[in-house]
C-alpha cells in the first residue's frame, strides 16, 4: 500500500512539473500569436500601400493629360516619399514577424513532442508505441484508442 502511495505521489509529482513546462509553453505560444496579429495588422498596410500606388498611378495619368504638371508632380513626390517611408517600415515589421512565426513552429513542434513522450510515458514500458498518422504516437499495447483523439 505504501509503494502505491509513493508511486502516485512521484506520478503526482511528475505530472505536476509537465503541466508546469506545458504552462510556460502555451504562454510562449501566447505572444507568438501576438506576433501573428501583428502580421496581420502589417498585411493590412500592404494592401493600403497597394491602393495608395493605384492613386499614385492615376495622378500621374491625370498628369500627363493636364497643363498644370508641377502641382500633380509635387504632390506625387510627396506621396511616394511617404510610400517609401512606411514600405520601409512594413519590411522590418514583416521581418519581424517572419521570426516570430519561425520561433512559434518551433515552440509547437517541442509541444507536439513532449506531449508525445508524455503519451509514451503513460502508455507503460511494456506498451509499444507507433506514430499516427497526424505523427503522434499511438500506444498498440493498450488496445484500439478513441476515435476522437482522446484516450
Amino acid at each position: 500500500m505504501e509503494d502505491l502511495r509513493r508511486e502516485a505521489e512521484e506520478h503526482a509529482t511528475m505530472m505536476e512539473d509537465q503541466v508546469a513546462e506545458l504552462d510556460a509553453r502555451v504562454d510562449t505560444l501566447g505572444s507568438e500569436l501576438q506576433d501573428m496579429v501583428q502580421t496581420q495588422d502589417a498585411r493590412l498596410q500592404v494592401d493600403s500601400v497597394g491602393e495608395r500606388a493605384l492613386r499614385l498611378a492615376l495622378r500621374a495619368q491625370r498628369a500627363a493629360n493636364t497643363q498644370d504638371f508641377s502641382e500633380d508632380v509635387r504632390e506625387m513626390r510627396e506621396e511616394l516619399t511617404e510610400m517609401s517611408e512606411d514600405l520601409t517600415s512594413l519590411w522590418q515589421r514583416v521581418r519581424s514577424s517572419e521570426l516570430g512565426l519561425d520561433s512559434m513552429a518551433e515552440a509547437v513542434s517541442r509541444i507536439c513532442e513532449e506531449l508525445s513522450h508524455l503519451k509514451a510515458r503513460r502508455a507503460g514500458p511494456g506498451c509499444v508505441t507507433q506514430p499516427t498518422a497526424s505523427g503522434s504516437p499511438a500506444s498498440l499495447g493498450r488496445g484500439e484508442a478513441s476515435r476522437d483523439g482522446s484516450d
